[in-house]
């Protein structure tokens, strides 16, 4: 299974987080990003080591990179869960 976020995730995924960045800070709160990945209906406790395997510098808010790869590893995961 191919690790790197493709790039067509990688586009989709920041023009998400520049949407929901609306004060442009550059990161998203934990809040925010929690409800993002809610939408993707993993169960909590897969969203739980997304979160631990995502925000890098465990500062409990997600850079655009960190929001990048958090939005992956939900897509690997739902990958993993279907087969």
């Amino acid at each position: 299974m191919e690790w790197a976020v493709p790039n067509a995730s990688r586009l989709k995924y920041t023009q998400m987080f520049n949407t929901h960045d609306r004060m442009k800070t550059g990161f998203l709160t934990g809040v925010q990003a929690r409800n993002i990945l809610l939408e993707t209906g993993l169960p909590q406790n897969i969203l739980a080591q997304v979160w631990a395997l995502s925000d890098l510098d465990s500062d409990g808010r997600l850079s655009t990179e960190e929001f990048v790869l958090s939005l992956h590893l939900c897509d690997v995961a739902r990958q993993v869960n279907v087969n």
